[in-house]
């Protein structure tokens, strides 16, 4: 990925990827759809990417046309991964859920 500036998941059915996080951390816009799963925990359309159907030729065309000249994704995207989703965080996290305590 840190070859590329955009990454597509046209999945069906996902829980909550660990490519969309590992794009974000290397600088890549993401095209997905939003409503399969778990992504919409971790992707907001227009914030980390463009939205679209999945699986959708046509649909996912428009997505990239639409991001294709527009690189804020791509900063955005690295400082968004990396200060929500470094290992630390993950590891507090786990630590509260097993702790009970309050999030």
């Amino acid at each position: 990925m840190l070859n590329n500036d955009v990454f597509i998941l046209p999945s069906w059915d996902e829980g909550q990827p660990i490519s969309i996080l590992e794009a974000y951390v290397t600088g890549c816009a993401v095209i997905t759809d939003e409503n399969i799963g778990g992504i919409g925990d971790i992707f907001q359309n227009e914030i980390n990417g463009i939205s679209c159907t999945a699986r959708d030729v046509e649909n996912i065309y428009l997505a990239i046309e639409k991001i294709k000249d527009d690189n804020k994704f791509i900063k955005d995207n690295y400082w968004y991964g990396i200060e929500n989703f470094k290992k630390e965080n993950f590891v507090r996290r786990i630590e509260k859920i097993i702790l009970g305590e309050n999030r």
